[in-house]
């Protein structure tokens, strides 16, 4: 199409000079020699026409170029801010990427405009304004498109530009979904990576279509520079014939009109050749160079800028490029090579711009040259654009390295200098240094650095408030260029900065999952030295440093979790055996006792269920600092996990200095700890054991100490036991039992058996409390004590509690539906079952399932389950007491005792403990606080229980004190269904003495 067009216009010319002809020989009188004259003038018609043409083209081409570059610019800058959204979530980083991705998108506004049939020219130019596209540039562009967007590399160009839009379109959607996601909250590293994904794998679809882009306005550049170059050099010829042919005509003038003639055809004939930005046209034989207005106005020198001679240009070319220029002229001379070189040349600022040089030689007879002319073309845009591609490159090669040798897992410290030497590579800067955070947030370290002084980089260390520059950064987050540190008001540079005279600089903050690991910064003694471009490549180089540092810190965490514990720093389990076993090995050697500890904190898990789990850390935390504080340097302090500590205490003077140092233990930790603003108390159970004594290896020694702990918990718990052979035999047994228990509610081993309570005043059974037994298969009745602290250390108290509650319910739907008269029957709650999640809810369901009256229920619970967590426990009975159920305290008296709870808590009655009953009348203390106890219950409108009543003396004290009931074996012992049921059936009561005696003597039987 294009090659058409150019056709079309030869065919004007040729056309324009038989018409011109065909004028001249109508024209009367007209000069012999007009027929010659009108077709030159033709041509240099033409030619001007071709020239104006051509200029329009390549202007318009240009722009062509120059808004691909700045769409492609966008884009890549628009991915960038994006990608970096992503990370930091703010918003200013989302604007920038508003900004950027606006170019590609008005300049497919602009393309969508121009396509309609009668499209808004105006509307299509602010379209490409908003594309960036320089507004001198719009007009060609639009013509361009309009006229030649049917030509083949124009239609091709045009399909690349729609494909890529439909990416750009596709871009747009998927920021807008993580702007959304970002706005949301969900920022979760994985929630988003997906997003990140889609947009990198956008952004490196749309790299081929810019370069194809490119290739394709390359292509056309190249066939456009040939079909008008082609076209010239026929019309010159064109030209040249008819000069010839007008200068034989001619001849008969004077010879130096027709000389004149000559030479002006043939300096006209080499300047059409040549560009139209600056001619030149150098007599070889005088020496005389002629340099048109246009060369000296490049160059910024005034009319007479240049002088008239060749070497002019010599004087003010750089010196690395005289040695070539001279080279092409000498080639262009010996052997007929064309003349086309590029230097630079020195303005009158001062300052060097790059030039473009082609020329054409006339030869004598002789084949000497006798004259050159050409051009002379201002191409430092375009050498300027090259450069910073191939330093792009070269950046991106050096980026690439590095991020090999940061994957080969090498040295940090190396990694760091590396990092310093790549930046002198990448940028060619002046000063470079990188500083490490140290270990803490006021101290930076050198760990690499290049162009200053000796003093300084001896100075490894610095201060992160005193370097200014480095504490803004490290403050903001944010990556600074300064142009000028004379004019910078956010910070003053520091005194490395002011003792180099530094002018400008950039910083980047090395930051990573982990947070800041320093700052990589450059400077330069020259204003302005430094730009965007030269934080991209920071950011290439800061962020594999930040991955290669968090891939470190993670394996340096690893290493660290795999030998000690994550919450204590203490040596984990496989940690403090190794180093138990060197202690031992040692102690060997020397013949010396070592002691093994085995500590673990009594009822610890009270304190995570009723605090949580992060007040529980605190104590772990606080416990681990104590313990360290009760050994010596070389003595090991691990964490076993949970609640359990192991010590290991080497070269001991004799065994039982570990005794000592379990005392000392106890001592430490009877101290309250604060965590969550509360005060805990914490106590431990501890085991010794010794070496040689109690075992040889670590692991012997160990579970030698578990098994004294155990021992130590049984014996009242905040106490410490030495290993004793025997208690394997009971640790054994233990074990047994627990083994025997997992499989008992199954096997139906367990019953209830009911003990009653007696009104004291009007005699009768008043309720019961349901007490739980284990039916033996070989042993028969077991003894509550020997299998219920298991129940609950196992937490099988919960489901074998739950079967209690359902057995009371069916015992008392039974009694009902026997006619009996119902008592309300108390069932005991463990701690375990208090804490559960839905108690309350889970009693109802039962209750409910069996159609039983809440009222008929009560449950008792220990003074220490209540305090645990008082505020818990206020909810907890404030919801059963909805439901119905009747509540007590058991055991009254022997824990807090405190009359602040009983104001609070929802409760209807009070046991007094059996260790105030039992000497109540020959004790005055315990008489007086059974008394006290009858008393404040009653003043709070409490039901008051006194159990362990087993002689008519304590009868008769509690009823003078106005008690409400009693429970114990002086009216009956725990007894089977069968006989609480014959019990009511035969209305047994508490009245004369004989009455009382035959209630016993049942009992007894019963029993």
């Amino acid at each position: 199409m294009l090659r058409t067009r150019f056709c079309q216009t030869a065919t004007g010319i040729t056309a324009t000079t038989l018409s011109l002809r065909k004028f001249a020989h109508l024209l009367p009188g007209a000069n012999p020699s007009l027929w010659v004259i009108s077709p030159f003038l033709a041509t240099v018609a033409v030619l001007v026409v071709l020239g104006g043409i051509s200029v329009d083209m390549l202007s318009s081409a240009r722009a062509f170029v120059g808004g691909e570059s700045m769409w492609a610019k966008g884009q890549k800058e628009a991915t960038y801010f994006l990608n970096r959204y992503a990370q930091t979530h703010a918003q200013a980083d989302y604007r920038r990427f508003r900004e950027n991705i606006a170019v590609p998108l008005g300049d497919r506004k602009a393309r969508l405009e121009l396509n309609k049939d009668d499209p808004d020219l105006s509307l299509a130019r602010q379209y490409f304004i908003e594309g960036r596209l320089h507004p001198d540039d719009v007009a060609g562009m639009i013509r361009l498109y309009r006229r030649f967007g049917t030509v083949s590399f124009m239609a091709k160009a045009i399909g690349i530009w729609t494909a890529a839009d439909i990416h750009i379109v596709e871009l747009t959607d998927a920021a807008e979904q993580l702007h959304r996601q970002v706005e949301a909250g969900d920022v979760a590293a994985e929630s988003l990576r997906p997003l990140v994904e889609r947009v990198n794998a956008l952004n490196s679809q749309l790299t081929p279509f810019e370069d194809a882009f490119s290739s394709t306005l390359g292509e056309a550049s190249r066939k456009a520079e040939l079909i008008l170059l082609t076209t010239m050099l026929l019309l010159s010829a064109t030209l040249v014939a008819l000069a010839i042919a007008l200068s034989r005509r001619m001849s008969r003038r004077s010879d130096s009109a027709e000389e004149a003639l000559r030479a002006s055809e043939e300096r006209l004939n080499l300047a059409v050749n040549g560009s139209n930005d600056g001619l030149w046209d150098w007599n070889m034989l005088t020496d005389v160079t002629y340099y048109s207005p246009r060369v000296s106005e490049l160059l910024g020198y005034g009319p007479d800028g240049l002088e008239p001679r060749h070497g002019a240009l010599a004087e003010i070319m750089h010196p690395a490029d005289v040695d070539g220029a001279r080279s092409a002229m000498r080639a262009h001379a010996r052997e007929h090579a064309s003349y086309k070189v590029e230097f630079r040349l020195r303005g009158s600022d001062g300052e060097y711009r790059w030039f473009l040089s082609r020329g054409q030689s006339v030869r004598d007879a002789r084949d000497h040259l006798v004259r050159m002319a050409g051009s002379i073309t201002d191409i430092t845009d375009r050498k300027h654009a090259e450069a910073a591609i191939t330093r792009h490159a070269m950046q991106q090669g050096l980026l690439a390295a590095f991020g090999q040798m940061a994957l080969r897992n090498p040295d940090i410290d190396e990694l760091m200098t590396r990092a310093v030497s790549i930046v002198n590579q990448g940028l060619d800067v002046e000063f470079c240094r990188l500083l490490a955070s140290g270990s803490n947030d006021h101290t930076l370290i050198l760990k690499g650095s290049s162009g200053w002084d000796a003093a300084w980089i001896e100075r490894l260390t610095y201060d992160a408030v005193e370097e200014t520059e480095d504490h803004f950064i490290i403050g903001t987050r944010e990556e600074i260029i300064v142009d000028d540190f004379d004019r910078e008001e956010r910070f003053k540079p520091s005194n490395m900065l002011r003792a180099h005279s530094v002018r400008s600089g950039a910083e980047m903050l090395i930051y990573g999952a982990n947070g800041s690991y320093g700052v990589l910064g450059i400077y330069s003694r020259e204003v302005a030295r430094f730009t965007q471009e030269s934080i991209h490549f920071l950011h290439g180089l800061t962020n594999t440093l930040a991955s290669a540092m968090d891939r470190k810190v993670a394996d340096e965490r690893l290493t660290f979790m795999a030998r000690f514990d994550p919450l204590t720093s203490l040596p984990n389990r496989t940690m403090t055996l190794d180093r138990m076993g060197q202690t031992i090995t040692q102690a060997g050697r020397d013949n010396a006792p070592v002691g093994v500890l085995f500590v673990d904190l009594d009822r610890f898990k009270m304190v995570n269920d009723t605090l949580g789990h992060s007040a529980g850390d605190e104590v772990l935390l606080q416990v681990a600092q104590r313990l360290q504080t009760c050994v010596r340097p070389g003595d090991t302090v691990g964490r076993l996990g949970g609640d359990e500590f192991a010590i290991a205490l080497a070269n001991l003077a004799k065994a039982e200095d570990a005794g000592s140092v379990a005392r000392k233990i106890d001592e430490a930790l009877s101290k309250p700890f604060e965590a969550e603003g509360q005060q805990i108390y914490v106590s431990a159970s501890i085991g010794i054991s010794i070496f040689p004594i109690d075992g040889a290896d670590p692991d012997t020694l160990l579970k030698n100490a578990d098994t004294a702990m155990y021992r130590a918990k049984e014996s009242g718990r905040n106490t410490y036991q030495f290993y004793l052979a025997k208690m394997n035999l009971r640790a054994t047994e233990r074990l047994k039992i627990e083994t025997q228990l997992r499989g008992a509610l199954a096997r139906g081993e367990f019953l209830l058996h009911y003990q009653p309570k007696i009104s004291l005043v009007h005699g009768g059974i008043s309720g019961f409390e349901a007490l739980l037994r284990w039916q033996h298969p070989q042993r028969g009745l077991v003894a509550p004590a020997e299998f219920i602290p298991i129940l609950e250390d196992t937490a099988l108290i919960i489901p074998v509690g739950d079967w209690v509650l359902a057995t009371v319910c069916k015992q008392l739907r039974q009694w009902e539906d026997m006619g009996l008269p119902l008592h309300p029957v108390a069932v005991n709650l463990s701690a375990r079952q208090f804490n559960q999640k839905n108690l309350d809810v889970n009693i109802k369901d039962i209750i409910d399932a069996h159609g039983v009256d809440p009222g008929l229920l009560e449950f008792e619970l220990t003074e220490s389950m209540l305090m645990s967590d008082s505020e818990l426990a206020v909810r907890i009975l404030k919801s059963m007491k909805t439901h119905g159920l009747r509540l007590s305290v058991d055991d009254f008296g022997t824990g807090y005792s405190s009359l602040a709870y009983l104001k609070r808590f929802p409760l209807d009655s009070l046991k007094i403990d059996r260790a105030f009953i039992r000497d109540v009348t020959t004790d005055a203390d315990d008489a007086t606080i059974a008394a006290a106890i009858i008393n404040l219950a009653h003043s709070l409108k409490m039901n008051v229980v006194a159990e362990g009543v087993e002689t008519e003396s304590q009868l008769n004290f509690l009823r003078q004190h106005g008690c409400d009931e009693m429970q114990g074996y002086y009216f009956a012992r725990p007894m089977p269904v069968a006989d609480c049921t014959r019990a009511i059936e035969e209305c047994w009561r508490l009245a004369e003495p004989t009455l009382t005696k035959r209630a016993i003597t049942r009992s007894v039987a019963l029993a």
